[in-house]
């Protein structure tokens, strides 16, 4: 009887590896879309994903991915439509979808996106229109389509305008940061509790790239006094914050700053704005702009790097202590030996009670030994509530232990040095313009002190829903009631998940380069791996024709991980695809 708890933990236990994260269910699709297989990735994804479930928004949000990298470029446009009319849709929450999460596990709960995530709907689908006036002959046709590229610009200002008010902009977040600077003792209990000392550090708030490829689309159309306004916007956001937040190429700055300044000189301004340019650029960079050809063509390829990580599923064991009379949480690492560094690293960072109160805690607690042992756990004191968790049967069922399950990012995964590009005898390298790998990870951080205490209390709940009924099973068909409690306990562990979803198909980052040539043909090529145009396949070039004036967006992706689809000799070789 005393042993029924570790019995049923152990039970669950045996469970975890047949546990699936979302990556892990999306895996396979998105694999066979980084190999070029499309039709197959979009079978795949509609076997593991439900357009009318919980998940319906990622299953629009993986499709309309797949379908642009296809070049399919108006499905991709109705798959992401449908999925920002869910995402607006969901963006209240529900209450009954909340109870049905906290009875079972959050992936049975609606997922609604996160804010980059919006944001980047907006993104794919501006690409998309673009992509479909680059390629249509016909001149109201073009027009048309680069019109609603703008359209998506200007939807896209709305939602971050509404952000902003909501988190406030850089400049807010760093008078928070000095008004805040003298509460470190409020900031060591934030840590204690797994929050974040200073959340305005991790919040996504505005989106620098995404405003400087506004400026661009807007440049694209003629409306240079729009475009302006979007890149100093784009400048001052990597100025004020974002570059450092998401660590991004400091040649980002000058980029934006240098295209905002060109506009002026381009419409005439150029007296207004001359004394600045050469304060933030430099003399000879000013004198670039000033003295630039108007006939001169822009060629802007836009590079996107892998897929951002499939976050991990960190596993915890809670138990009761009734001599502290706090509830214990610790680690059960599990997987590789990369993952479970990542899952202890993980815990130790954001849980564990390495703060100064908990220090002392578990020193006047238990010694060194406790000190020690309070590096590698979390503990909750329940105090005045021990009594309700001892008449629920919590306790007994806390003393063997109960499984928790929180998301973690996973192991890191480097990113792949910057390719170049040749035009001619000319080489440019590609600089990182946004990195949505940051903003994932950010996001995490900002969630991990509520997840913790969602998951606590989730679990909580349904242990004791699972301790009355193993009670009366045992009371109303003794030993055989004691083994369906044991099962019923053990199942109630088993269910345990941790919500891992997120926009698998987002690429890691986002890197640019952007050329200046004069009217005709010019063969572009980019550095090691292999180039996918929609016209020719696969090829080692591209051949780009440009008039005066022209803006030309291409797209490229780089797949550096691979593994389970590349044969071993090209294991270690980049894949990178041009489109225009």
């Amino acid at each position: 009887m005393r042993n029924t708890p570790w019995l049923a933990l152990c039970l669950s236990l045996t469970l975890l590896g047949g546990c699936a994260t979302y990556g892990d269910e999306v895996g396979g699709a998105l694999r066979m879309a980084d190999a070029g297989e499309y039709e197959a990735a979009r079978e795949s994804l509609s076997e593991v994903l439900d357009p009318e479930g919980d998940d319906r928004l990622l299953y629009h949000l993986e499709q309309g991915v797949i379908a642009h990298l296809a070049g399919d470029y108006q499905q991709s446009i109705d798959y992401l439509l449908t999925a920002e009319d869910i995402g607006d849709a969901l963006y209240t929450r529900y209450f009954s979808d909340a109870v049905r999460a906290a009875l079972s596990h959050p992936r049975n709960a609606p997922y609604r996106g996160t804010a980059y995530e919006l944001a980047y709907i907006h993104y794919f689908q501006a690409l998309n229109f673009t992509h479909l006036a680059q390629q249509s002959d016909d001149r109201v046709t073009r027009r048309r389509h680069l019109d609603s590229a703008l359209v998506e610009t200007r939807r896209l200002d709305a939602r971050l305008r509404e952000l902003m008010l909501l988190e406030g902009d850089y400049q807010e977040a760093a008078a928070d940061r000095e008004a805040n600077r003298m509460s470190g003792l409020l900031q060591a209990f934030h840590g204690i509790s797994a929050d974040i000392s200073d959340p305005n550090l991790l919040q996504f708030r505005e989106a620098a790239w995404l405003r400087y490829l506004s400026g661009v689309l807007y440049e694209k159309a003629g409306d240079l006094d729009d475009a302006r306004i979007a890149y100093q916007r784009a400048a001052e956001l990597y100025e004020e914050g974002y570059a450092q937040q998401f660590a991004i190429d400091e040649g980002m700055v000058d980029r934006a700053w240098r295209d905002a300044f060109r506009m002026e000189a381009v419409t005439g301004n150029w007296s207004a704005v001359a004394e600045t340019a050469e304060q933030r650029l430099g003399e000879s960079a000013a004198q670039g702009i000033r003295e630039s050809d108007s006939d001169t063509a822009h060629v802007v390829v836009i590079q996107h790097v892998d897929r951002l990580p499939p976050r991990g599923e960190l596993n915890l064991v809670m138990y009761a202590d009734p001599r502290r009379r706090s509830v214990t949480l610790q680690p059960v690492a599990v997987g590789s030996y990369e993952e479970q560094m990542a899952q202890e690293i993980w815990f130790r960072a954001l849980y564990a009670d390495t703060g100064p109160l908990g220090w002392l805690t578990h020193f006047s607690q238990g010694g060194l030994e406790g000190l020690i042992r309070g590096s590698f756990e979390k503990s909750f004191y329940i105090g005045p509530f021990w009594g309700q968790l001892e008449s629920l049967g919590l306790v007994d069922a806390l003393r063997g232990g109960v499984r928790v399950a929180v998301p973690y990012p996973g192991p890191p995964r480097p990113p792949p040095p910057p390719a170049k590009l040749w035009v001619g005898e000319g080489q440019h390298v590609f600089q990182t313009a946004d990195n949505l790998t940051y903003m994932a990870y950010q996001d995490l951080l900002m969630e991990a002190g509520e997840e913790l205490r969602r998951a606590v209390a989730r679990e909580l709940l349904r242990h004791s829903l699972a301790s009355l009924a193993a009670r009366e099973l045992e009371e109303e068909f003794g030993t055989a009631g004691l083994l369906l409690g044991l099962f019923a306990r053990a199942g109630t562990s088993a269910t345990v998940r941790a919500d891992t979803r997120a926009w698998q198909g987002l690429p890691a980052a986002v890197r640019v380069v952007r050329l200046e040539l004069p009217p005709g043909e010019h063969e572009l090529r980019l550095s090691s791996g292999r180039f996918m145009i929609p016209e020719g396949g696969e090829s080692a070039t591209v051949r780009l024709t440009v008039s005066a004036g022209d803006v030309h967006v291409l797209q490229a992706r780089r797949i550096s991980h691979r593994h389970d689809l590349l044969p071993p000799l090209e294991r270690n070789e980049a894949m990178i695809r041009l489109n225009h």
